[in-house]
């Protein structure tokens, strides 16, 4: 069944908005969808009307469509169907109000998200209210930041979620208070929340809770982790704290792409830097080091210096990152780490040379006997 307006015909709009009167519920879907995706603000109040339409597939999708538009005309019909009998069409409803991103749906939403959970409003939409939140952004900080203190583990994990999205410095630390929360799924939330905001204080506080590895990785999975957040890593990988310099270490070694070879590297330089001394000359820095150990591409340097870090956690990431970078320049320094004393950093050391060896020659890098 196609509603579709042939070439030559008239304006499609007007062609769509009639159709929302179609006597078959398919035909009014596919009007109400295509109205969404045409983006025009004369299907308002015609999309609005069809949020009473008697099939929940046609009101989910107008509810969508109102949403797509943007229009701020729709924000009171949007409230109105937050109780709705269908519980998708109120998902709908709550992911348009969002992008809509009006501060006058914030207390319709909050008052959704305080509800202790039940069948009409199940813990699943508390993370789609705390998106619609952080797309609202600012408006909505100040109210989300007194929310954290709610003893209900889902709205406080909400509240955070949504904090996170939005990135306020207000709101590091009653987020950081909330990573000493008894519950997990709290802690979590507020750890994850903590590695969005970029900024330094809440990266460190976010990388000292026991959630941090998981939190970040998350957050990498989702792409998520920006660039600034890069940054702060790298700076703390040089942290006076063992703790934090590990964990930013630990988290850099486990991204996804390229980045987890460069910043590392360039994080650890300055603690492992590759600079001769001014009594020394070039020439004698590059025999001294023909006769200690091989040439080593002077970009994985920092890497091959930290495999000797006393940090176990940072020869792990070391090792790792020098797997990813894939430069036949670090086995030598690799077999020589395979007599590390700690059997994570043996395992690490392992994997890389049988990484380094796919990657350059399509066979195993050759692991010297011990």
């Amino acid at each position: 069944m196609s509603i579709s307006p042939q070439p030559g015909a008239q304006d499609p709009t007007v062609v769509y908005i009639s159709a929302l009167e179609a006597s078959h519920w398919k035909a009014r879907w596919q009007a109400a969808q295509a109205l969404g995706e045409l983006g025009d603000a004369r299907a308002v109040q015609p999309l609005i009307e069809a949020l009473d339409d008697s099939n929940q597939w046609v009101r989910i999708v107008a509810a969508e469509a109102l949403g797509q538009i943007g229009h701020p005309e729709a924000i009171r019909a949007l409230i109105l169907s937050l109780d709705d009998s269908s519980i998708w069409v109120r998902r709908a409803s709550v992911v348009a109000l969002g992008q809509i991103g009006d501060s006058s749906a914030i207390s319709p939403l909050m008052e959704r998200l305080l509800r202790p959970p039940n069948a009409e409003w199940p813990e699943e939409l508390h993370d789609v209210i705390a998106k619609a939140l952080g797309d609202i952004g600012e408006p909505a900080i100040q109210v989300l930041i007194d929310t954290l203190e709610d003893p209900d583990v889902w709205v406080s994990s909400a509240a955070a979620k949504a904090l996170g999205q939005i990135g306020p410095a207000q709101a590091i630390v009653p987020l950081a208070a909330l990573t000493r929360r008894e519950n997990q799924w709290v802690r979590a939330a507020a750890t994850q929340a903590l590695a969005q905001i970029a900024d330094a204080r809440a990266v460190r506080a976010a990388l000292i809770t026991d959630e941090a590895p998981r939190a970040f990785w998350k957050l990498m999975a989702l792409k998520e982790i920006d660039e600034s957040t890069i940054d702060q890593l790298k700076a703390l990988c040089k942290d006076p704290d063992e703790r934090t310099r590990t964990r930013a270490a630990e988290v850099l070694s486990h991204l996804s792409d390229d980045r987890s070879v460069t910043p590392l590297a360039s994080a650890l330089w300055a603690e492992f830097p590759e600079k001769p001394s001014a009594k020394t000359s070039p020439r004698q820095t590059r025999a001294a080091q023909s006769e200690s150990e091989p040439e080593i591409t002077s970009g994985i340097t920092p890497l091959v210096r930290a495999l000797q870090d006393p940090a176990v956690e940072v020869r792990v990431a070391a090792a790792e990152a020098l797997g990813k970078a894939g430069d036949a320049s670090a086995i030598p320094a690799l077999n020589q780490a395979l007599q590390d004393p700690d059997s994570r950093v043996r395992a690490a050391v392992a994997r890389s040379l049988g990484e380094i060896g796919r990657l350059t020659t399509g066979s195993e890098a050759p692991i010297e006997p011990r």
